[in-house]
């Protein structure tokens, strides 16, 4: 949680809003500007939420023809990012939102699925099942 105060003082009467007729120091009220909360279930349990948006993007993308995403691929993928990078930079890792984070597990999900199709095309031009394809064949198809 992230408050963000200003001070400011007061020579006024805070019902009336007039000028106060006694001569006491002036009073020091704190305002708060700004209050933010991350996803980490403090106001309500964020997994439902995010869950819910993992499947509603799934379908959507199913529509667009990315079938197999699944929403808990998304999050696996997710950790296993997050992970990796807290092994090479811990800082960077740290730094990393949930939305970032989330952003690249959609596209390592999606990229699989480009990866496969084009494994599966090249298989299709030459009669022949993915898993006889050469190890150059399907290491180009990453590309």
């Amino acid at each position: 949680m992230t408050a963000t105060e200003s001070s400011s003082t007061s020579n006024h009467n805070q019902s009336t809003g007039e000028p106060s007729s006694s001569s006491s120091p002036l009073k020091k009220t704190k305002q708060l500007s700004i209050l933010t909360f991350d996803l980490d279930d403090t106001l309500y349990p964020v997994s439902t939420v995010l869950d819910e948006a993992n499947m509603a993007f799934a379908r959507s993308m199913s529509r667009f023809g990315f079938d197999g995403i699944k929403p808990k691929d998304i999050v696996e993928t997710g950790k296993r990012i997050r992970e990796a990078m807290a092994e090479t930079d811990p800082d960077q890792s740290a730094a990393l939102s949930h939305t970032e984070t989330r952003r690249l597990a959609i596209r390592e999900e999606m990229e699989k699925v480009v990866y496969k199709r084009k494994l599966q095309s090249c298989a299709d031009d030459w009669a022949t099942q993915v898993s006889s394809l050469s190890p150059l064949v399907v290491q180009n198809a990453k590309k």
